[in-house]
């Protein structure tokens, strides 16, 4: 798999799914399994991935609308 497809699955997964979603993992883990064939431990990789992406998403938008800027 290159990297481009890589990046397109978190992208989808993270687009796709909640953060409590990512967190619950075994729906999400079945479903790549049954549907695009991953085995059990790349499933659970990609979903372990687009869980820190999402959390870290979510952390740099709190973080931005956190400061206020004075001119």
């Amino acid at each position: 798999m290159s990297t481009y497809q890589i990046n397109l699955l978190l992208e989808a997964l993270v687009g796709i799914y909640s953060i409590q979603e990512l967190i619950a993992a075994e729906p999400v883990v079945l479903s790549l399994v049954n549907h695009l064939g991953f085995d059990c431990e790349q499933a659970e990789a990609f979903v372990a991935g687009a869980l820190q992406l999402k959390e870290a998403r979510a952390r740099l938008r709190d973080a931005r609308q956190g400061h206020l800027y004075v001119q």
